[in-house]
């Protein structure tokens, strides 16, 4: 039996609004409006569901996939990220406990991180 997807009417609610956001930017270049169109417009539903992580920072710390530099010079790597994401559209602010950490691993050997909750 087929069933409609629930969050359906409201992502697509969501791509309409995204689409539109970046039709009316003047902060973007065409070929950048271009690009990111086609991305919300081709993306799948799932790229659109909220998850929330569990990440586990002992792990991290001692991962073998990672210098053993410890978990406070990872989490000042992290935060740089976020700093220089953040750099490239200056309206957006920073709040101080985010960090943007680009590397998981969510299967093998070495899992840093589990999805809890998915939408």
């Amino acid at each position: 039996m087929h069933q409609k997807d629930v969050g359906n009417r409201l992502i697509r609610d969501l791509k309409s609004q995204m689409l539109r956001s970046i039709g009316s930017s003047s902060l973007l270049a065409p070929v950048e409006m271009h690009t990111l169109k086609t991305r919300v417009s081709t993306a799948a539903l799932a790229e659109f569901r909220a998850e929330v992580w569990r990440i586990d920072l002992n792990k991290l710390a001692t991962s073998p996939l990672r210098p053993a530099i410890g978990l406070s010079a990872h989490k000042r790597d992290w935060r740089t990220n976020a700093l220089t994401e953040v750099a490239k559209t200056p309206t957006q602010v920073l709040q101080p406990d985010e960090y943007l950490i680009k590397d998981l691993q969510q299967s093998g050997a070495t899992v840093e991180y589990e999805v809890i909750i998915e939408t």
